[in-house]
């Protein structure tokens, strides 16, 4: 809200706003749920990441298209990224091994993901609201990075669904 009073947008509108960016983040989890099916997981956390990117940056940018654009892209990202876990898990360990590791991966997720709250907040008031998008920005130019170091010959898992997938001539080679 306080990046909409930034631009002095109307307020009135703000419920209708929220519920767009509900359907955006709705949206975003279908899509990237698709591309990860379609093109392997570390593709869709790629493009789960250059979303985060571009929503970041174009947030940035104080005026009302820029930021409601940025939102929305930043909100496919929120939609959608919040399935890669349990895609990771299954992709590297498969399913026979998906429960025990997801007994320990979520939790420690969550112990990482814990203060994103307060260090955004911390970060918007030494900076601005606005600011704490170019945070996310770089936050997901970390999240490319470091997904690189994870090889395509580690989803195992991922592998034999897309052969499958090709056999069955649901996507192509």
């Amino acid at each position: 809200s306080y990046v909409l009073i930034d631009i002095n947008f109307n307020m009135k509108y703000f419920v209708l706003v929220m519920y767009c960016i509900a359907g955006f983040a709705c949206l975003g989890s279908w899509l990237i749920g698709m591309l990860d099916v379609k093109l392997g997981t570390k593709k869709a956390f790629l493009i789960a990441a250059g979303a985060m990117i571009f929503g970041g940056l174009l947030a940035l940018i104080p005026t009302l298209p820029t930021t409601l654009i940025g939102l929305a892209f930043y909100s496919v990202t929120l939609g959608g990224g919040s399935n890669l876990l349990v895609s990771f898990i299954n992709g590297i360990w498969g399913r026979a091994d998906f429960a025990p590791v997801f007994r320990w991966s979520q939790p420690l997720c969550n112990l990482i993901i814990s203060p994103a709250s307060w260090v955004v907040a911390s970060f918007a008031s030494i900076t601005s609201y606005r600011g704490s998008f170019g945070l996310a920005a770089i936050i997901g130019v970390v999240a490319m990075i470091l997904i690189l170091f994870v090889k395509k010959s580690d989803f195992k898992a991922d592998i034999t669904i897309h052969e499958h997938l090709v056999s069955e001539g649901v996507v192509k080679e």
